[in-house]
């Protein structure tokens, strides 16, 4: 953690979106802040439909601006994130929007402008990797975006794209059903060829493949369990669920591994095993590439859609961007587990939970650790526990798994590197 900067070098700058923030609520509240914190008075700028943030935030740092806050949706935090990347100033959140999923895997209240603004003004800061990806449009050309959160291609991305946004702004998240109704409408498998790092060139079906900084997502859904928002590494999941069964096992995993049950012996040895189901696994790598053999889809940035996609070269640029956040490194599973504890806190202890299939979780002692008492035999198979390690990744499991739709292409390994954008920078 450092220290805010000298009184001398003090100058924050506030990036409003006015479609999402009360701006004369939102200038109330800073001014309250600044008193409190010692700041002098900030820069105000708002964005506009042509200009999402860029300018904005490139005219705050020629005024010399030390602090950027972003006070918006995802979409203004991503834009004003990449105007940062390369420069010395601080980023601060001021969460308004649908998703607020840099916000959530901070730590940041969502619901909060008075604390979000005591992050924003105070001491606590972090450095964080910035996701950058270089896409390849189905007309050849190239673009170059970068993402705090995630990104992904598939199902994810195209129920972003058929959202309604005059919808969303109304109710919210609940939007999204009618995006992935849309979506499935249309079929969802990819044929796709990629890599991690090094490795060899995996092809693969697929329904989503989504690649993420950091794994938390609202409603507190983990998605991505181990990911850090700064190990210098991404997290990769791939979905290919095989009917209604594989969508069941997806819902299965990500509902356990969201809540109490990843907090008990048997739910912590089912999610380990877990990583070895076809449907949902996970991978992690400094650089991943992947190139489309199907149609091209939709990709998504951070909650926003992108537009079409043919091929991606997605990596990280560690610590290369610092945020002020109220806590160091966690896991999303960590984030999960700390929500509950302070569950507990407020409602007293409980002593026990009764859940379908599950039998009684028994929470004893106040422990991180849980007893279960499984009711049935169903539910003790589910906490089979095996001795055998997990697969180092997905590419050794696909490898593992045998079928007409995988292999390794072990002649022709560089093509992926070939058609995919190049460490160039494309032009904008």
């Amino acid at each position: 953690m450092a220290s805010t900067p000298p009184t001398a070098t003090k100058q924050a700058a506030i990036i409003a979106n006015p479609a999402k923030v009360d701006i004369a609520a939102l200038r109330r509240a800073v001014t309250a802040a600044e008193q409190e914190f010692g700041w002098p008075e900030s820069i105000c700028l708002e964005t506009t439909e042509d200009d999402p943030g860029v300018g904005q935030t490139a005219e705050a740092l020629d005024r010399g601006a030390s602090l950027i806050v972003a006070a918006g949706g995802d979409g203004t935090v991503r834009v004003v994130a990449e105007a940062l990347q390369g420069s010395s100033a601080r980023l601060g959140l001021i969460p308004a929007g649908t998703g607020n999923l840099l916000a959530r895997n901070l730590g940041i209240d969502v619901n909060s402008v008075t604390h979000a603004l005591a992050i924003a003004f105070g001491d606590s800061e972090r450095k964080i990797d910035l996701g950058i990806a270089d896409v390849e449009r189905p007309d050849g050309s190239r673009e170059h975006t970068v993402f705090t959160v995630l990104c992904g291609v598939g199902i994810d991305a195209a129920m972003i794209a058929n959202t309604d946004d005059d919808l969303k702004r109304r109710v919210g998240w609940v939007a999204y059903v009618d995006g992935i109704r849309r979506s499935l409408k249309g079929g969802s498998t990819m044929r796709f060829r990629c890599r991690t790092d090094q490795g060899p060139t995996i092809s693969v079906h697929a329904n989503t493949i989504m690649v993420g900084n950091c794994g938390l997502l609202p409603g507190n859904v983990v998605l991505m369990p181990d990911a850090v928002i700064d190990d210098g590494e991404l997290d990769v999941a791939i979905l290919r669920p095989n009917g209604i069964g594989g969508w069941m096992q997806i819902w299965a995993r990500l509902v356990a591994q969201s809540g109490l049950i990843q907090r008990t012996e048997v739910g912590k040895r089912w999610l380990v095993d877990g990583r070895r189901m076809r449907a949902l696994d996970y991978s992690r790598a400094r650089e991943f590439v992947i190139r489309l053999d199907s149609e091209p889809a939709e990709f998504e940035v951070d909650g926003d859609a992108f537009g079409e996609m043919r091929a991606a070269r997605i990596h990280l640029e560690a610590g290369g961007l610092t945020v002020k956040a109220p806590e160091q490194s966690r896991t999303a599973t960590a984030a999960i587990d700390a929500a509950v504890s302070k569950l507990q806190r407020m409602i007293g202890q409980v002593n026990s939970v009764s859940l379908p299939g599950f039998g009684t979780i028994s929470m004893t002692g106040g422990s991180r650790d849980a007893a279960v008492e499984c009711a049935t035999e169903e539910a003790a198979a589910t906490g089979d526990a095996s001795t055998d390690a997990a697969p180092a990744s997905i590419f050794d499991q696909l490898q593992r798994e045998h079928g007409t739709e995988i292999h390794v292409d072990k002649h022709h390994g560089d093509h992926v590197d070939e058609a995919t954008p190049t460490d160039e920078t494309p032009t904008h």
